[in-house]
């Protein structure tokens, strides 16, 4: 229950009178609540520190300091102090874990070991970021509004730091920012931003109808109303997290919250029975030669220099092509272009299939065929969701089969042309598909990272022309000692190094004497 007032004495009052009717109904209807699994937290801006009890059963229930809901911890003033120093304690586990197996000279390989970071230790540490999250200081950035703090920001960045340590056999007088870039862990900032910019896209892709939407229309529409200065600060103020948030998000369409679809009237190839590419090729060509009956769809897409998409399909029927076309999509991917070209040869073979024969869709994308089983993804909703309807309106006349790319398959081949005839056209106004941003947001920590590294004093780096890379690494999978050499030479930090520096072995003379014993 949350309720809402001036004072924590007006909002005491009405959770006690809530939790009274809430005893008075459950004496009616046999039920009993536990006074001991009732928490109390107060929030307010004010400094004071009165923190007035709730009643429950006689019992008086004190306020706690930081309240976990949902696996957030919240206190009284939104610091989220508690809830970064709980998280950080989990992920500093699970790192520790990693650290004990592993030296500069045995251990698990440093691959492993940073896939493990990846997967477990970075998700931990940043649990929650959506809702504590508030932001960095930026010229958009209005007075009063809350920003990460340098106390919470170091303490990301020492969790970050055991991470690289546990990730590379490196001596711990090691720079940090070369621990970052051999790890390929970017600084914490970074890693932030990231994931705020993807915080915003899953708000700007949500549906109308969801609570978050909503709030940010409403937000927006008293923004664009305040005129006097007093009240556009506080509405600023009271929206700040949110607002900067979703003022990451670019231009995208919005899907819909659909229902989950189970039927089965489009039979496709299950994913864990597709064989080899190679052997699926011959197969195809001597599904080809028996001559199917019916209409056979090819659909491809392509993608330009330009960053633009186009789809091509080629409709054919006995053996003969009956029709083809092409377009262009703009800001789109090769996933969404398989499934606009699908669709539109499908339309047109479902025009011209006067005696219901039945219709094969060949396509060589296996993410677009396991989507048209299953429920629409967000991305090319409509495309989806319209291929469905007309295989639900001729039940099992319509199928998906998996032809597979670049493999001399004449109906493949030319759909490939077709497509990027079609992405070299003049580009339309589209709205850009959510797989395109979804790519966009998830290369620019990449970017990011890069134009990092390249600000960084590094004089002992500037001549090994290294840079910095967060998935071609290959020196991760050499054996732990021997990366352990490669990263002292780089960073002159280690015995290797140490030893060249104090003692010359270069220049070292070597005398022999000759001893006898009797």
């Amino acid at each position: 229950m949350l309720f809402v007032g001036d004072t924590l004495e007006e909002t005491t009052t009405k959770a006690n009178t809530a939790i009274a009717a809430m005893e008075t109904w459950g004496q009616q209807e046999a039920f009993s609540f536990d006074p001991d699994k009732t928490e109390v937290m107060h929030f307010s801006r004010k400094r004071n520190s009165s923190s007035p009890p709730v009643s429950h059963q006689g019992k008086e229930i004190k306020a706690q300091k930081a309240m976990r809901w949902l696996g957030v911890w919240l206190d009284r003033r939104l610091t989220f102090n508690t809830h970064i120093e709980k998280w950080s304690l989990k992920a500093e586990k699970v790192i520790s874990q990693l650290r004990f197996v592993n030296n500069t000279v045995r251990g698990t390989s440093a691959v492993a070991a940073r896939r493990a970071i990846y997967a477990v230790a970075l998700p931990t540490l940043f649990y929650g970021l959506d809702t504590w999250f508030p932001g960095f200081l930026s010229e958009s950035t209005h007075k009063g509004a809350r920003t990460i703090t340098k106390t919470h920001l170091s303490k990301l960045q020492v969790i970050l730091n055991k991470a690289c340590h546990a990730v590379l056999p490196v001596w711990k007088t090691t720079p940090q920012v070369i621990l970052w870039k051999e790890a390929g862990i970017p600084p914490a900032d970074i890693i932030l931003k990231q994931q705020q910019a993807r915080t915003a896209l899953r708000y700007a892709t949500l549906d109308v109808a969801h609570p978050v939407s909503r709030r940010l229309r409403q937000a927006q529409h008293e923004l664009d109303q305040s005129n006097h200065p007093t009240t556009r600060s506080q509405t600023l103020q009271r929206h700040s997290r949110l607002l900067r948030t979703a003022a990451w998000a670019k231009e995208v369409e919005r899907p819909r919250l659909i229902a989950r679809r189970f039927n089965d009237n489009i039979p496709t190839e299950a994913g864990g029975e597709r064989p080899p590419k190679e052997t699926a090729a011959v197969e195809f060509q001597r599904w080809l030669e028996d001559k199917p009956p019916g209409y056979v769809v090819f659909s491809d897409g392509s993608k330009t220099e330009r960053d633009t998409a186009g789809y091509g399909y080629a409709v054919f029927h006995n053996g003969r092509l009956a029709d083809w076309g092409f377009g262009q999509l703009g800001r789109r991917e090769v996933f969404d272009a398989e499934i606009h070209g699908a669709l539109e040869g499908l339309q047109c073979a479902v025009l011209a299939n006067f005696t219901n024969e039945p219709i094969t869709v060949c396509m060589d994308n296996t993410s677009v065929i396991d989507c048209i089983g299953a429920t629409a993804p967000n991305s090319s909703q409509a495309q989806f969701r319209a291929f469905q309807e007309i295989g639900d309106k001729y039940p099992y006349q319509v199928s998906v089969k998996w032809c597979p790319g670049h493999s001399n398959i004449f109906g493949n081949e030319l759909a490939d042309l077709l497509a990027k005839q079609g992405a070299n056209l003049p580009v339309p106004e589209h709205l850009p598909s959510v797989s395109y941003r979804r790519r966009q947001v998830k290369g620019q920590i990449a970017v990011d990272y890069q134009q990092w590294w390249q600000g960084v004093e590094r004089a002992g780096y500037s001549s090994l022309g290294l840079a910095a890379e967060l998935r071609k690494l290959p020196e991760l999978a050499l054996p732990r000692r021997l990366l352990g050499y490669l990263l002292a030479a780089r960073s002159h930090h280690g015995d290797f190094a140490d030893y060249h520096e104090r003692f010359h072995p270069g220049q070292a003379t070597l005398e022999l004497s000759r001893y006898e014993t009797l």
